[in-house]
């Protein structure tokens, strides 16, 4: 194809890198909605990055804002109720 291979070697390189991806992140789709993590690992990492098992003080502040929870407590203003109140 080209005369130079090592520009073969590099084009062969970055087609199979793409090709391995593309599959490893096929297998990982069909693995989070197979066992359905989407919505129970993002709550559990948030407790435990903020060490609060329970979701009680920090952890449990982004899951009361409307923006992440549009069904999480408001006020009559749209603002989120809580120890934070932004204008």
């Amino acid at each position: 194809m080209f005369s130079n291979a090592i520009l073969d070697v590099v084009i062969a390189l970055i087609f199979t890198f793409l090709v391995v991806s593309l599959a490893a992140d096929a297998a990982v789709e069909a693995i989070v909605s197979v066992f359905k993590l989407r919505a129970t690992t993002p709550k559990s990492g948030m407790m435990d990055l903020l060490s609060d098992p329970k979701l009680n003080d920090l952890a449990a502040e982004p899951y009361a804002n409307a923006l992440i929870s549009p069904r999480g407590p408001t006020s009559r203003g749209g603002r989120t109720r809580g120890r934070h109140q932004h204008p």
